[in-house]
């Protein structure tokens, strides 16, 4: 089920401002202007034992770069105000939008799920 953006419901309590040097942790509304694309909860338990993240809920979502052209996409998840890069795409991101999800993914699980998921949203 495909779900408008909605950083509130899993975003930290004491977002900041990214700066450069800094961790991507940003406010709900900078997330609303800068990530327009589409956006779904996802949870530890639809994914059973395929999740690959050590948190257990987060947004997955997917944004274009060159709307709207979809064939090059910035695949992120957001736990909760940090955003994390799931394709080398938004890794690479010039404006360091994105953290490297190695942070919070469980070694040696596979990400291409979620990768999958994120990709539908497009």
């Amino acid at each position: 089920m495909r779900l408008p953006l909605s950083w509130d419901r899993c975003r930290s309590s004491t977002p900041t401002s990214a700066t450069a040097g800094t961790s991507a942790t940003i406010s709900a509304p900078a997330l609303r202007q800068a990530h327009t694309g589409a956006s779904q909860d996802v949870t530890a338990q639809q994914f059973g034992d395929k999740w690959p993240l050590t948190v257990q809920h987060a947004i997955i979502g997917c944004r274009p770069v060159n709307p709207p052209d979809t064939s090059t996409v910035d695949l992120f998840v957001n736990d909760g105000g940090t955003l994390y890069g799931l394709n080398g795409t938004a890794l690479s991101d010039v404006n360091g939008a994105y953290q490297n999800i190695h942070a919070i993914w469980v070694s040696g699980m596979d990400i291409t799920p979620l990768q999958d998921a994120a990709r539908k949203l497009c």
